[in-house]
């Protein structure tokens, strides 16, 4: 078997990974010879707005498995709304992968609600990523017509978080 068929079974075993763990994105860096290293990344393209866990043990019973909107409302001001939030031109979005809380401590009242007024750099949300905890601000002025997040959900990058109209 030749080094570029061995290196393409590699590539179609960590997709194969990849769905079975149903994760969003694996990434792998192997040393072949002295020297010589294979680096793949491999990511699943995911057009859902639901959270996608980074593995399977981090966040057991963190994100629900059922992503049926009817079970798992987005809290939202205008219901009849339909469009993709990730392509909301008042959408913020997540930048980095990680854990998304909706207030600064446990007990404490939320950064933002619906229906708010925020200016541009008011604290939104913050995520935990790696033990360092990030915080999301306002790029804009506006009110709050959205969250599309849950307290302690896995959020990847990108995802939106809430929409400010």
């Amino acid at each position: 078997m030749s080094k570029d068929q061995k290196d393409l079974d590699f590539v179609r075993s960590v997709a194969e990974l990849l769905k079975e763990l149903d994760l969003g994105e694996i990434e792998f860096t192997r040393c072949q010879q002295e020297g010589e290293e294979l680096c793949v990344r491999v990511s699943a393209i995911n057009h859902a707005v639901a959270p996608v866990p980074v593995t399977p043990s981090a966040v057991a019973g963190a994100v629900p498995t059922d992503t049926n909107p009817a079970r798992h409302p987005v809290r939202d001001l205008d219901s009849t709304d339909t469009t993709d939030p990730a392509h909301h031109p008042g959408a913020v979005t997540a930048p980095m992968v990680g854990t998304v809380y909706l207030q600064p401590e446990p007990d404490a009242a939320p950064f933002i609600e619906i229906g708010q007024k925020v200016e541009a750099g008011d604290h939104l949300f913050v995520i935990e990523a790696m033990k360092t905890m990030n915080h999301v601000t306002a790029p804009r002025a506006g009110t709050v017509s959205r969250i599309l997040v849950e307290n302690s959900s896995i959020v990847e990058f990108g995802s939106p978080l809430a929409i400010i109209e």
